[in-house]
């Protein structure tokens, strides 16, 4: 058997299987389809003046299956306490992966934890951290009480 027709028969059979996965998800579609127009009829009838375009897709948010509810920040608070000079973001996060005991974290969840961090600073920036440089460093916010 020559090598073009192996290679053709392999091509042939992703075609299929990929042809097959394709229409799985054209069903899918049209069931969530027919869903959510139940889902507006029900809602006309509750508030027949509600308008639907104003109903946003809601994404599912990821969690950082390594910390519980609170904890990234902690841990964020902790390490900058802990360092005298000021840290990007990925040394921040695999300093809080290593404070849990984690050594090798995968990319996506390395990702998803400095993602977070850097959301808990666009909110603390300028109260309670600041930032430096490029790439920006960040370090907390010292205040003298007396």
């Amino acid at each position: 058997m020559p090598q073009g027709d192996i290679l053709r028969s392999g091509l042939d059979r992703l075609h299929a299987e990929l042809s097959r996965e394709m229409q799985t998800a054209t069903k899918e579609v049209l069931r969530l389809r027919k869903a959510i127009q139940h889902v507006e009829a029900v809602i006309k009838l509750v508030a027949p003046d509600g308008d639907m375009a104003m109903i946003a897709n809601r994404r599912r948010r990821r969690r950082i299956l390594t910390f519980k509810r609170g904890e990234i920040g902690q841990a964020v608070y902790q390490t900058l306490r802990e360092t005298a000079e000021p840290l990007t973001v990925k040394e921040i996060a695999l300093a809080c992966l290593l404070r849990k005991g984690v050594t090798g974290p995968d990319k996506v969840a390395l990702y998803h934890l400095e993602h977070g961090i850097r959301n808990l600073f666009r909110t603390w920036a300028g109260e309670t951290v600041t930032a430096t440089g490029f790439p920006r460093k960040w370090a907390l916010i010292t205040r003298d009480f007396a």
